[in-house]
């Protein structure tokens, strides 16, 4: 999946971001969740600087739960909280690796 995701015709961060986007600025909503936003950050897939930008303009309308391992430290400079969570127990240290509609 990462292969396709890198690919600039499929812009699959980018089209996701706009979605959200939308939905913060529609009003409908009172709460957005943007699963693993980091690695679209990390990787380049998301221009870091517009979403910190976005993310100053709409925490005043949505709350917002960004989720993803090494979050950018622009990112966490603005956020309320933040969490680290660490495996205690996982199939992956057994050799069992990612499976889909799991871990992806």
């Amino acid at each position: 999946c990462f292969r396709e995701n890198r690919r600039p015709e499929n812009d699959f961060a980018g089209r996701a971001f706009r979605c959200a986007q939308q939905a913060a600025e529609s009003g409908e909503w009172d709460l957005l969740v943007l699963d693993e936003i980091s690695h679209s950050l990390n990787k380049g897939l998301l221009n870091a600087a517009q979403v910190v930008e976005w993310l100053r303009q709409s925490a005043a309308r949505v709350r917002l739960v960004l989720t993803g391992r090494d979050m950018p430290a622009a990112v966490l400079a603005l956020a309320d909280e933040a969490t680290e969570c660490a495996v205690v127990k996982h199939p992956m240290s057994r050799g069992i690796l990612g499976r889909w509609g799991v871990e992806y």
